[in-house]
């Protein structure tokens, strides 16, 4: 449980030193630990608004998938399933169940969840079995708040908080916009 704690925590951008850690900092973090095998099967990228948390998530299902981050070449890919952003249902999971049941067409398989915490428990429930016995090779991102999801899924993502980028990001990407 130790070991899992910090894992859960150095993935959090937070203020260091009076410095913000950029978002940049903790999705090379997370990142290299997913081309290096050592992310868990499920993610949870949570932020704050204009943290790009649906952009991360991507960026993680195309490191998984293809050890870039260039999420441009998920478009189409066979192995890339998204569900979100409306209302994910209990017949979205179950359907999701039969895809992941099938052996995936390239090797690996990754699965991202938009706006997780819009699902209903039942829905909840349903991915929680899943992601209990999670097939081989597949990464489930889930993508979204904290706060709506059940304990028990929190309890088998690896979390990754992103913070709002820091004011001079933002300030010098303005004063560039005309």
């Amino acid at each position: 449980a130790c070991k899992e704690r910090f894992t859960l925590t150095r993935f959090t951008a937070k203020r260091q030193r009076g410095k913000d850690m950029s978002n940049a900092l903790t999705l090379e973090r997370l990142y290299t630990a997913i081309s290096k095998g050592e992310a868990l099967h499920a993610l949870l990228i949570t932020g704050l608004e204009g943290s790009d948390s649906n952009k991360a998530a991507h960026g993680a299902a195309a490191v998984f998938l293809f050890g870039t981050n260039d999420s441009k070449r998920l478009d189409g890919f066979a192995d890339f399933l998204v569900l979100g952003p409306n209302k994910i249902s209990v017949s979205d999971i179950g359907s999701l169940q039969k895809e992941l049941s099938a052996k995936p067409l390239t090797g690996r398989r990754a699965a991202v969840f938009l706006e997780a915490h819009k699902m209903r428990a039942e829905a909840q429930n349903k991915l929680l079995k899943i992601l209990e016995e999670p097939p081989p090779k597949t990464l489930f991102i889930l993508e979204g708040a904290e706060a709506g999801l059940l304990p028990t899924i929190l309890s088998r993502c690896l979390i990754v908080r992103l913070g709002a980028e820091p004011l001079e990001s933002i300030l010098s990407e303005l004063s560039g916009v005309s």
